[in-house]
This record gives C-alpha cells, sequence and structure tokens, in this order.
C-alpha cells in the first residue's frame, strides 16, 4: 500500500531500527525507498551554506542502508544532502515536497510539546508540515509485520482517515485492529460522560464501513488522566505493535499551545506511531 517510500536517518543513531520498520509494513516488490541524510553545516568552509547533495559512499551509514534495502528486495536509493546550519528540518520537508512519498520513516526523540518547540524538534516540525502519513519508529523496532493496531478516533476527518489506512495496512499484513474512542470526563475525576451511547454508535459505524474484511473491535474509555496518557495505556494493556491516529497539521506554535494529543502520545508510548494528516 506504501509504494514510496522516504527513510530519514539520523547519522547518531542506528539505522536498523528505522530500515527495520519501513520493511514491516511494505513490500519489496511493490515498494521504492529513498534514504535521505540531512548533514548540516556551518559555512565556514567558505560556501553559502546552501544545499549541496552528494553521492554517499559504500561504507557510509546511507550506503550501507541502501544495499541492505536491495539485499532485501527493494528498489532503493540513497543521498546525501548537506544544508546551511539548522536547515535539517527544512531539507526533509523540501524532498518531501519533491518526492510526494506515501509515507516517511523517522525516528523521534521523544521530546514534548513545549521542549519542541523550543529546541526545534525534527521531527516536530516534520509532523506538522508533511502531507503524507509520517511512521515514528522507536529503537526497539522489529521486521516483523504488525499483529495488532490500534486506532484512536475521534470522528474527526482526520482520525476517520487514519482509520482507512490502518485498514489497508490491516489487510495488507494480516495484523487485528483494535478502535479506541476517547472521551473527555463531565467532570474532573469523575467518571462521568456526556453521551458514550452516541460514542458506541460512532464505533459501530466506522468498523461496519471503514474496518471490513479485518478483525476488528471497538471500546469507548473515558480520558481520566488525558487523552493521550488514555491511548498510550491502551496501546499498552491491548499489546499493539503500532498506534495510528490522524494529526490536524497544526503549525509548532499552535501544537504547543493547544497541546497536540499526537505529539503526547509520541512523547508517552514506547511504541511505534504512524501519523496521518
Amino acid at each position: 500500500m506504501f509504494d514510496r517510500v522516504l527513510v530519514a536517518l539520523d547519522e547518531s543513531k542506528p539505522a536498523e531500527p528505522l530500515l527495520a520498520a519501513a520493511m514491516s509494513v511494505t513490500h519489496p516488490r511493490h515498494t521504492r525507498l529513498s534514504i535521505l541524510t540531512v548533514r548540516e553545516r556551518s559555512g565556514e568552509d567558505g560556501s553559502d551554506g546552501g544545499l549541496t547533495r552528494v553521492r554517499p559512499a559504500a561504507d557510509d551509514a546511507s550506503g550501507r542502508a541502501a544495499q541492505r534495502l536491495r539485499e532485501a528486495g527493494y528498489q532503493a536509493e540513497a543521498s546525501i544532502h548537506l544544508v546551511r546550519a539548522r536547515g535539517t528540518a527544512d531539507e526533509i520537508i523540501r524532498t518531501i515536497d519533491d518526492m510526494g512519498p506515501d509515507l516517511v520513516v523517522m525516528g523521534s526523540r521523544g521530546l514534548s510539546d513545549i521542549q519542541a518547540l523550543v529546541s526545534g524538534s525534527i521531527s516536530h516540525r516534520v509532523l506538522s508540515e508533511a502531507g503524507c502519513p509520517v511512521l515514528i519508529v522507536r529503537e526497539e523496532a522489529h521486521l516483523e509485520a504488525p499483529r495488532r493496531l490500534l486506532i484512536a478516533y475521534d470522528d474527526s476527518h482526520h482520525s476517520r482517515r487514519a482509520a482507512r489506512v490502518a485498514a489497508d495496512l490491516a489487510r495488507s499484513t494480516g495484523a487485528e485492529i483494535e478502535v479506541v474512542l476517547v472521551e473527555r470526563p463531565l467532570l474532573a475525576g469523575a467518571s462521568l460522560v456526556l453521551d458514550s451511547e452516541r460514542s458506541r454508535r460512532m464505533l459501530d459505524e466506522l468498523l461496519e464501513t471503514v474496518c471490513t474484511d479485518v478483525v476488528a473491535s471497538g471500546t469507548v474509555k473515558v480520558a481520566a488522566a488525558g487523552k493521550a496518557a488514555c491511548i498510550a495505556e491502551t496501546a499498552e494493556q491491548s499489546g499493539a505493535d503500532l498506534i495510528v491516529m490522524g494529526t490536524r497539521g497544526l503549525s509548532r506554535i499552535a501544537g504547543a499551545a493547544i497541546g497536540s494529543v499526537s505529539h503526547e502520545v509520541i512523547h508517552l508510548s514506547h511504541r511505534q506511531v504512524l501519523l496521518v494528516p
């Protein structure tokens, strides 16, 4: 289902988890993978600090990653982009715009929204501006295809699109699906909700129309400790390999001010997270 995949390598971390995650959700005969490494430079070498593309050497991390994928049967190529200092996120986003991938695979340092705003988290910027699904990978990612997907659902346009992506992924990998709809409590510290029956109907409608031909179940939960915490806890309890959820595409400022649930989930959960715009 993902025909063109961009893997953004971080040279400070091992490439294998990203490659394993990319291969676990794709098929070698149907997928072309591009490996992108962005190195920052200060311009002190007399250059103007603009973009330069170089061919990776065979013993470079990018070259080794591409070779690993080719050995697994994928069409794979690697490139190294030298950019002005602090231009890594800009170059990844520019590559996404030029390439138009179906999926971006990258890691995350797990920063909170406020930390990301201050430090300029690369993954936070890419998640805010990418127009395609982004798979955030943990270092313990495995090569096996996901066996259980957790869809975080709220009946929004973005979460419904995320559910379609998850259903397609489940059909291609044979994974089971659990859908969780998280409600806010009516009163702080209370377990009362406004209309759980309506929420149950929303879940049933999603399972009947989107999650057809896959093994799927749904639950309604009350977010006594916050929506993100509830989603992360549900993923742990259900043994989900992958959390799939929509993102409203908020800017960094808006995401930090409002408290983006998707970024909180990345911060709180140890699972892989697939975000769908």
